[in-house]
């Protein structure tokens, strides 16, 4: 991959068509280069029909890297691509997944590291009683599940078009008079920093950490399994049930949903101010991770953390984890005149 070519990304907003030309290039060379490796070769012929030749298997590679060119960084993960017609084509999840945490997941050599890292079996850490697990548990569905609609989720929170977000948005962050061209660089930046944030801490400690204190444990234990009852509909007694970190991924949007409104001013603390076409230029763009409230167990205090820090507490027993809730956005069109 040529992700050694990728500068430590500080993001000047009044280059941001710059910067995206930059990673398009980047993109667009490294997608082309993973359609034609295994293993995508092998996930596309087990997306095509069972009466295939070779020459209709090279008639949808060829279709997929003349789509990944046309797309480019416009690649939508969460519907696939498909072609109608007597030989309909389609892009295959795996891909399609692939690419997506190609455009989001990398921004430099630290976030080359940990992407590396979650797919490589022999470089894992044991923390907090963790064992090595396998790679392979990073399927499709599985980062679909935990990584791709939570960011999603989360970004819709920050970016919904309801009379309250506007306000909060453009009263501090964003020029009304710009909405629609900063509007799309806001959701990409605050995206790229949850995938940045979520990555690392699954890369820390793996889908199903055990905290080093049994009364924490067995609380987590609890949780995930109440989770698990709502989200795969087990029963209580069956012993099926998911990861602390599945469960906590799962609950985190709808989280921070519900603390949005009071807090957004301590959840975007860092996020750069401005009223006018563009943030100031020594804008950088680590300066729009998210922030979450923290309420303390022992002093009933809340505190605001990055999500490194929000992980860490709950797995020390110094917070609950997010209760779970199906997460839901009411979607109020923005009013506001200009």
């Amino acid at each position: 991959m040529s992700v050694t070519k990728y500068p430590e990304l500080f993001l000047f907003f009044q280059g941001f068509k710059h910067y995206k030309e930059m990673h398009h290039e980047f993109y667009l060379e490294d997608a082309m280069c993973l359609s034609r490796q295994e293993p995508c070769p092998a996930w596309i012929k087990a997306a095509m029909p069972h009466s295939i030749n070779k020459n209709t298997a090279e008639n949808w590679m060829v279709w997929i890297d003349k789509e990944i060119q046309s797309k480019g960084l416009n690649t939508d993960v969460l519907r696939g691509w498909t072609t109608q017609g007597p030989e309909r084509k389609k892009m295959p999840r795996e891909l399609s997944t692939a690419l997506w945490l190609l455009k989001y997941g990398i921004q430099g050599s630290e976030t080359f590291s940990t992407l590396y890292g979650l797919f490589s079996s022999d470089s894992y850490p044991k923390k907090m009683g963790q064992r090595y697990w396998d790679p392979d548990y990073l399927t499709v569905d599985w980062v679909t599940d935990h990584v791709i609609y939570p960011v999603t989720q989360i970004v819709a929170v920050f970016t919904s078009t309801d009379e309250d977000t506007v306000n909060i948005l453009t009263d501090r962050y964003l020029d009304l008079k710009r909405w629609e061209s900063l509007i799309t660089c806001f959701k990409e930046v605050v995206r790229i920093n949850l995938v940045w944030d979520i990555l690392e801490v699954i890369r820390f400690y793996g889908p199903d950490p055990q905290p080093d204190q049994d009364r924490v444990r067995a609380k987590l234990y609890a949780y995930a399994k109440n989770v698990a009852i709502y989200t795969k509909g087990i029963k209580e007694t069956d012993e099926d049930t998911i990861g602390v970190m599945e469960a906590m991924l799962q609950s985190l949007p709808m989280y921070i949903k519900n603390n949005f409104s009071q807090n957004h001013g301590f959840m975007m603390l860092d996020f750069p101010c401005s009223m006018s076409e563009r943030w100031p230029d020594d804008t950088k763009l680590r300066k729009f991770r998210i922030q979450v409230p923290m309420v303390d167990l022992a002093t009933n205090t809340t505190t605001f953390g990055y999500l490194q820090d929000y992980f860490k507490a709950v797995m020390l027993g110094n917070i609950d984890p997010p209760p779970f809730e199906t997460f839901r956005l009411e979607k109020k069109q923005k009013t506001k005149e200009i």
